[in-house]
């Protein structure tokens, strides 16, 4: 069912005196037309990440093709206003800004945009996918993607390949992060560093094993007392 266009306040949030990021839905294949449309409106920042390819057969084999990194939708920064939120909805080629309710625009979390932003750079270091069902999860303590959550779908000794969900666009963005920069974020572990909850749990458990099996039993201490 098409939504309304009357314009709405967006939800309230604590950070209504800073500009936030939110996701504008548009019609299918209209994301760069969308895009100059609202070039003149009065935002703050835009982003319409492109993913680019390399084609491998065909007459343009070897040859560069662009494509939107997540089909639909762009990102803007602005002071949501009831006033601009119309301008935006007025737009032919847009459907609406992503929110909560009909015409209530929700800000994209912090941690969410960041990853946006971070992969809108790469080329071949991650990869898109349904959002996970299983896994611990975990969070990233440093760097650029420091504050963002996922799943630790992967793992070795060194690394951790983590499944973070962009919940605007109903995918999860798969990255490879060092062990030495996640914790655990479950709540029963208070921020444990993965790398250490993971070797500790298992050396605890083998000395927990090497101790059981060095108390005699009851037979013999029966013995070793006669």
């Amino acid at each position: 069912m098409a939504q309304s266009h009357q314009a709405c306040d967006p939800e309230p949030s604590p950070y209504r005196d800073a500009p936030r990021w939110y996701a504008v839905h548009t019609r299918p294949g209209m994301e760069a037309k969308a895009c100059e449309g609202l070039e003149p409106l009065e935002l703050d920042d835009l982003l319409f990440p492109l993913l680019r390819t390399v084609v491998s057969s065909g007459p343009a084999a070897g040859s560069n093709r662009t494509e939107p990194l997540f089909p639909g939708y762009l990102f803007i920064l602005a002071h949501m206003t009831s006033e601009l939120l119309a301008r935006i909805n007025r737009l032919t080629e847009v459907r609406y800004v992503v929110g909560s309710r009909p015409n209530v625009p929700s800000p994209i979390p912090e941690a969410e945009i960041r990853l946006v932003q971070h992969i809108a750079g790469l080329e071949r270091d991650f990869r898109l996918g349904p959002i996970p069902e299983r896994g611990r999860r975990a969070r990233v303590i440093a760097g650029p993607l420091e504050g963002v959550e996922g799943l630790v779908v992967w793992r070795n000794k060194r690394e951790a390949r983590i499944a973070s969900t962009i919940s605007v666009v109903g995918q999860a963005v798969e990255l490879v992060v060092p062990l030495d920069l996640l914790v655990l974020s479950d709540y029963d572990n208070g921020g444990v560093p993965y790398k250490q909850r993971h070797r500790g749990g298992r050396r605890a458990r083998r000395t927990e094993l090497a101790r059981t099996q060095a108390q005699p039993t009851p037979d013999q201490q029966d013995i070793t007392a006669a």
